[in-house]
């Protein structure tokens, strides 16, 4: 993965000179571009690394960073941050985007990768190691008990939209004026709950319902002292 883990996995083995490459099955940062209209949990200064600043200065000397506690959405983080390292030494021409990993498997003498390259042929690769820096934003997981699917599920799958809806901009006109099952108790449900509650105040015809499997009237609670502010906010 290509995210903010991989990339500064990358930049990590890059400091200690190990051989390495990334593969993304998209491109870098993907799906801090899709979920990129809500601003992040944290902080540009716990978002980034000593060794990625330093990366971007030693090409850039004078580049200009966010204050240490600005909160930048999404696409900000991906265009100011992990594009520029992805196309900068050290990592150039270690990412390999538009490649899957179909499979990881035990070798001789390490991991056997069966991946499928941007031109559709599969190849067998080695490593020593392997990281899964995949993230959880392109792995949604099923909605039955036990992270098994529902009955039915698995059928429609492609009719659920999964993760933090741009509800109020770009997927405004495919959610307004319908009713809606909301399903989860976690931030991303939370967030597009608020989202959803300010569609169907402008456009009343729009319902929402919201399931989750905590029986309490709180499906999410306060953390009293929260260090991160976009999530108290949320919360409060």
């Amino acid at each position: 993965g290509a995210g903010p883990a991989g990339i500064e996995a990358a930049l990590l083995a890059a400091q200690f000179s190990l051989p390495f490459s990334v593969y993304e099955r998209g491109s870098v940062g993907q799906h801090l571009q899709v979920r990129g209209h809500a601003r992040m949990l944290t902080s540009w200064g716990i978002s980034v690394t000593p060794w990625g600043l330093a990366t971007l200065r030693s090409n850039e000397p004078k580049i200009a960073f966010p204050a240490e506690g600005e909160v930048l959405t999404g696409r900000e983080f991906r265009d100011r941050y992990l594009l520029p390292l992805a196309t900068q030494a050290p990592l150039e021409g270690h990412l390999q985007l538009q490649t899957t990993v179909l499979r990881v498997g035990r070798g001789k003498h390490g991991f056997r990768l069966l991946v499928r390259t941007s031109e559709g042929r599969e190849q067998v690769h080695e490593a020593d190691a392997v990281l899964d820096c995949t993230g959880i934003f392109g792995n949604p997981r099923y909605l039955g008990e036990g992270g098994i699917p529902v009955i039915g599920e698995l059928s429609l799958r492609d009719q659920i939209a999964w993760g933090l809806e741009d509800i109020l901009g770009e997927r405004k006109a495919h959610f307004q004026d319908r009713h809606i099952l909301l399903l989860g108790s976690g931030l991303t449900a939370a967030w597009n709950a608020i989202a959803l509650a300010e569609l169907a105040s402008a456009h009343p015809s729009t319902w929402v319902t919201w399931v989750t499997r905590n029986s309490t009237s709180t499906p999410l609670k306060r953390q009293m002292q929260d260090p991160l502010r976009e999530r108290d906010q949320t919360l409060a």
